[in-house]
């Protein structure tokens, strides 16, 4: 017995035959339904009964009227909070006299990334929730889409919100010491210089740099080595974006003569 996607029966040479019953004339919405699935092996066999098959009823719509509306452009460096769309954040471009349009808006971002309008629209009913009336207060959602536009139809890459990475700057330390029988002088410490991480993130980073002889190194930064954690130790580096690292310098100095 199986239980398996569609796309691993195609991929494994199976064929399958669907009838769906459902349909929607009016604007308004009805369920859809599986009346018969069966599933062919390579031979043309006939192998319905090897697997486990769930249906699950969807839904037809069409939409009488469709509302367009502009979403706000908004934009913050990352801070490990939501930035989030409120009420308001909003404009309506496009919707028909007498409406009236009640509207929640769940979209957000906590992480640095973006979404464009595509993205918002394919996934409407995940982001919005909505309720419109006509101009005698009866409810006509069930006819009415809600699409995020643009009010410049070439401005196709509009993105109406993201959110950047946090700028930091790294530096590695300094230390000096006199010269003593070729004692290995290390300083492993890479700081936050400028920028800040967020509260509650902790920076994982080695500095390498070596030196036993009379002379000036570099204290480099092993690249490898830097990672930012946040206070549940997820790992969130990605978040973060390191602008400079600046060097320390590693010295051992001569030992003064005692003469």
């Amino acid at each position: 017995e199986y239980n398996q996607s569609i796309k691993w029966l195609i991929e494994n040479g199976y064929t399958y035959t669907v009838e769906v019953k459902g349909e929607q004339l009016m604007p308004g919405s009805s369920e859809s339904t599986v009346i018969s699935f069966e599933i062919y092996d390579s031979s043309g066999n006939k192998v319905t009964s090897e697997f486990d098959i769930r249906k699950k009823n969807g839904i037809v719509r069409v939409y009488g009227n469709s509302i367009k509306l502009y979403l706000y452009q908004i934009q913050k460096y990352y801070d490990g909070t939501p930035l989030e769309y409120e009420d308001g954040d909003y404009e309506i471009i496009d919707m028909p006299d007498g409406y009236t349009l009640d509207l929640d808006i769940n979209i957000s971002l906590t992480d640095c990334g973006y979404l464009t309008l595509d993205e918002i629209n394919t996934n409407i009913d995940f982001y919005i929730s909505y309720k419109v009336y006509d101009n005698n207060g009866i409810d006509i959602t069930d006819g009415i889409s809600i699409v995020f536009d643009v009010f410049d139809k070439s401005d196709r890459t509009y993105i109406p919100i993201k959110v950047d990475r946090c700028e930091i700057e790294l530096t590695t330390s300094s230390e000096k010491k006199e010269y003593v029988d070729e004692i290995v002088l290390t300083n492993d410490e890479v700081y936050v210089s400028k920028g800040n991480l967020v509260e509650g993130h902790t920076l994982y980073a080695t500095a390498v740099g070596i030196i036993t002889e009379v002379g000036s190194v570099y204290n480099n930064v092993d690249t490898s080595s830097v990672y930012i954690l946040d206070a549940h130790g997820n790992n969130v580096t990605g978040n973060y974006k390191i602008t400079k690292v600046i060097l320390g310098i590693l010295e051992i100095t001569a030992p003064e003569s005692n003469d």
